[in-house]
Formats: structure tokens, sequence, C-alpha cells
């Protein structure tokens, strides 16, 4: 194998294997807006078109070296997506709705041309420049080439325009622009010999490399629905990326290595790519401890923030509390200063969440009936029942005994439940509470009829910061704490907290348990 086939076809895998990399770290964040599936799509079309040509150039002239070649019809991809991505993010997917219409019609054409009528796409495979094989080109072929080129060109005029008319998303746009000039002025560089154009392919192998740079213009943005944190995460993942490539690409070239320079010794190619995969596992655990810790002094922050500010409204309905005789407003004052005392105490209980698993500190051992607790969260959330008109049936053994532990952070947790309820039922649904002994302890239930849980959702719904889209879509401000801090306080009464639901729009039911 020639210097400059290694380095064509390994460059190819590299991209590949790059390209992939962003693909699987978009597709774990949000896959399902609109705009990240246009950019899977995006990212996969440059991916598929490094994997064929990595392959199909170190393939021998033979059937199934020309079979392979078919595949590359699917560059078509590239425009479709390039087209439907670009219109779609610059506002334009709507009112030229027919040309990204005929841009699929365009590829499926091609693409069916190319499976059904082989011998119009290409002749056959031959050897040319320093590749092993490569398609002898018929009129299919040239037409489906054509439509790779200039098909973007329209939607980059469009991307020009916009960013003319500038606005908050005129430096997104020239990432993109940037991006297209280096897609689409590499990407004919590997099909000039072909023609009798004296032109080097090499400079192709960077082609895909375009994805990265509109991956930035979405980060720099915010625009993939993904948090703001995750900007960091996107680097860490493409120089992590980017490492692991090298890795595989290493093997790869060891018998040049080897051949080329004497000196170095077959164990020693396979010493670094192992050096190299420790440190790849170990940047990646660095950087998912460092994730865990931003989150939590994230939570830290804000929790310390608005403690003081609370504590000073507590002061003032106090005072307000001593001159107020009128029996109305000092009912009205009596709530707010209740309302403020819950939020400082679970503001304390958010800064608690953020500190490591194993802290235990600030917990009360009384002797605490459930029964009040269980009585006073319904109360506290009639309003939102009255104005959704849910029904709560309960059913409480009042001879349950005490248990031992923290009223306050007992109360929290079911406070969570209930309110969680009441926030994902339907509205005039029924809710049931139950509050028994069974097994030495005392169980609380709440059954709604709400949105259920999806099966594929069940092993995260404690997780801190998760949340079901279809909760997400019933409550807009959650932050996926509530039943993780839940969770937590339960388990330091060395209590268990679980859930059952049979699926989505079938309702749950949440129940604890803490030894009596």
């Amino acid at each position: 194998m020639s210097t400059e086939l290694l380095l064509f076809s390994a460059g190819h895998a590299f991209s590949a294997v790059v390209l992939i990399c962003l693909w699987i770290f978009i597709l774990f964040k949000n896959w399902k807006s609109k705009q990240n599936i246009l950019f899977l799509f995006l990212t996969f079309s440059a991916a598929f078109q490094n994997v064929y040509i990595s392959v199909g150039s170190v393939l021998p002239v033979s059937d199934f070296s020309y079979s392979w070649w078919l595949l590359s019809v699917g560059k078509v991809f590239i425009t479709v997506s390039y087209t439907h991505f670009i219109l779609e993010m610059i506002g334009r997917a709507k009112a030229l709705r027919w040309y990204i219409s005929g841009s699929y019609v365009a590829a499926a054409f091609f693409i069916g041309a190319a499976f059904i009528t082989p011998g119009l796409f290409m002749s056959g495979v031959h050897e040319i420049s320093f590749m092993k094989s490569f398609p002898i080109p018929e009129i299919v072929y040239n037409l489906h080439l054509a439509f790779f080129l200039l098909g973007p060109i329209y939607p980059f005029i469009e991307l020009v325009r916009s960013y003319r008319r500038g606005g908050m998303n005129r430096r997104r746009d020239s990432y993109f622009i940037l991006a297209s000039l280096i897609a689409f002025g590499l990407g004919p560089t590997g099909f000039l010999f072909i023609y009798g154009i004296p032109f080097s392919p090499l400079p192709s192998i960077f082609f895909g490399w375009y994805a990265f740079l509109i991956a930035y213009g979405i980060f720099s943005e915010n625009l993939l629905d993904i948090k703001v944190a995750i900007k960091q995460a996107f680097f860490y993942t493409l120089l992590v990326a980017i490492a692991t490539a090298a890795i595989i690409a290493i093997p790869l070239l060891n018998d040049y290595i080897v051949s080329r320079y004497p000196v170095v010794q077959l164990w020693v190619i396979p010493l670094l790519s192992v050096l190299g995969a420790a440190m790849v596992g170990r940047a990646f655990w660095a950087q998912s401890q460092e994730s865990e810790h931003l989150k939590y002094e994230f939570i830290t922050v804000v929790a310390h923030k608005l403690r003081t500010p609370l504590t000073h409204i507590k002061w003032e309905v106090t005072s307000l509390l001593d001159g107020t005789p009128q029996p109305e407003v000092r009912s009205a004052l009596e709530r707010i200063d209740h309302s403020n005392a819950r939020l400082i105490e679970l503001s304390n209980i958010l800064s608690e969440t953020a500190q490591a698993a194993d802290v235990r500190y600030g917990y009360s051992r009384d002797r605490v009936s459930l029964q009040p607790l269980v009585e006073t969260s319904i109360q506290r959330f009639d309003p939102v029942v009255q104005r959704r008109k849910l029904t709560i049936t309960t059913s409480i053994d009042s001879s349950l005994s005490p248990v031992v532990g923290d009223a306050q952070r007992l109360s929290s947790v079911v406070d969570v439940l209930v309110e969680n309820a009441c926030m994902y039922s339907e509205d005039g649904g029924m809710i049931r509470i139950s509050l028994r002994a069974e097994n030495h302890a005392a169980v609380f239930e709440i059954t709604d009829e709400g949105i259920g849980i999806a099966a594929e959702d069940r092993k995260r719904i404690f997780t801190k910061f998760f949340r079901t889209e279809r909760a997400r879509a019933k409550d807009t401000e959650g932050v996926g704490l509530g039943l993780a801090m839940a969770k937590t306080i339960i388990e330091r009464h060395r209590g268990v907290l679980g859930f059952r639901s049979v699926g989505e729009g079938k309702g749950a039911t949440f129940w604890f348990s803490i030894p009596q």
C-alpha cells in the first residue's frame, strides 16, 4: 500500500470516527427536536461518505468493489441534509419547502437509478491515481455529482442573505458560511482527477470536518436546546474523539512506521495505543466529575442566594403581623409567612442535596406522626385541586404509630409527591392517598391518573435533573430535583421510595415506607 493511499484511507477513517463521536454526542443530548434530527442527518451523511471512500479506495478491482462503490450515490444525502438543515435554521424552510421537497425527490431518483440500472451509474471500477479502485462514471454518476455540487448553492445564497440581514443570528450564520466554504471547497477535490484534472484528492479527507464548525455555530447560540454547560462538554468530547481516532489510526500505521523506522520496535505502537486509551478513559472520568461538581456548585450558590432575601421577607412579614389587627390582612400575611418558611426550608434542602451522598447532618430524630403531615400537604395544595377540579380521596390509618425522623424533611417529601400528582394529573382527575402500617413500617402511597411513566424512563426517574418529555410539556418550570431530593431524604430515614406505572398516559403510584 502506497503512502498516499494509506494517508487517504486512514484520513477518511479518522474523519468518520470523529464525526460518529459528534453524532453520538448530539444523539444523547436531545435527539427529538427537529433541528437536532436534521443535524444528526447532516453529520451521519458526512460520516457515511468517509466510510465508503475509506474502504473502497483500498479494495482491488472486483465484482465486490463494483458493488461497494455503488454506495457512492449516498453523497446525495449530504446535499439534501445540508439544504434542509440550513433552510430550517435560517427560517426559510416553509417558504422554500418546494426546494427541499425537490431535493428529496432528486436524491430518491439518483439512488433508485444507481441500484436499478447500475450500468448507467458506473460502467465498472478501475485503478486510478494511487487508489486501487474507483468508479468509471457514466451519465447518472455525472448527474448525481452535479446535484451534489450544485444543489447546495441556492441554500448557501439564502444563508448569505440571512447573514447580510444581520440580527441576533449573524454570528451563527458566519460559522455556517465558513463551514459551507470548507465543505464544498474541499469536497470537489476528491473527484477532479477522474476527469483528467491533475489535482490530488488528499485534501478531501477533511471534507466532513465542516460539521464541527456548524456544531460550534449552533452551540455558540444555544440552538440545540442543550444547556450552556454542554458547550464545554462539546469541546471536551471533540478532543476525546480526536484522541480516540488517533488511537485507532496508530495500529493501522504500525507496519508502515516499523518498516520506515527500524529503530521502532513492534511492541512500541501497541504500548502507545494502550497508554492513549488509558488517557482517554481518565479524561472521560475527569469530565464526568467536573460536570457533577459544576451542577452541585450551581445549586449551592442558588440556594445561598435565595436564603438572604427570603430571610428579609420573613422579618418584614413578622413585623407586619405584630401590628395588623385586621383578620383578613392578618390571614393573608400568615399564608405568606408560611409559604416563605417553606421556601427557606426548600433552599436548605437544595443546598444539602448538593453535598456528597454520604454526608448526614442537620437531621432531627423526633417522634413524627405522618398523618398531620399528609393532611397539611393536602390543604396546602387545595387551591390547585380546586382550580383543576381534582378529586382527592384519603385512606389514613389513624392508629398508625409515629416514626423517628425529621418532620420538616418528611413534610417536604409528602409535598413533592402530592404536588407531582396534582401537577401531572389531567383536569378533573382522581388522586388516591393512603397511609397505613405494613411489615413494621409506615407506608405512604399516592396514586394519580395522569401522564404516567414510559418504560424507558423508569430507570432514571430518581436521577437528578432528569425529567420525562411529557413532564416537561406539562410543567415547563421544573428542574428535575424533587424526586431525587425526596429519595435522598427517605433513604436517610432508612426507608425506601419507589413507584409503579403501567405506562404513559396510565397514571402512576409513588410510595415510601419508613421503619417504625
